[in-house]
């Protein structure tokens, strides 16, 4: 990294490792965290990986925020909107079954 006393490395990181295997993807990216918050890094990550976001060593550190969505009707169907607020903790609502329903693929069991 290119981390300077008097400059600090900024990162912005989304869906990490995403495409991986998840026992490697979880391991890889928990080590990568830890290598930027012990080089005092600052930034943010995005993430579905629940477990990942609820690991206590990065709950040590980091606040949890979310996004919330809202599914109307709209002229072509039911739409889905954000307001892009963060909001405190973990995400409270999940939406792939929803979506699998807006596209008309069939999300019962």
């Amino acid at each position: 990294m290119l981390q300077t006393p008097d400059r600090r490395v900024l990162y912005l990181l989304d869906e990490i490792l995403l495409g991986t295997n998840t026992a490697e993807r979880q391991a890889a990216a928990r080590r990568i965290l830890a290598h930027l918050v012990a080089s005092e890094a600052i930034g943010a990550i995005s993430t579905h990986d629940l477990t990942l976001a609820a690991a206590p060593e990065l709950r040590a550190v980091a606040d949890c925020v979310h996004f919330s969505e809202q599914i109307e009707p709209g002229a072509d169907g039911a739409v889905m909107r954000f307001d892009y607020r963060l909001r405190p903790g973990l995400a409270t609502s999940t939406n792939a079954l929803r979506l699998m329903e807006i596209v008309g693929l069939p999300a019962g069991e």
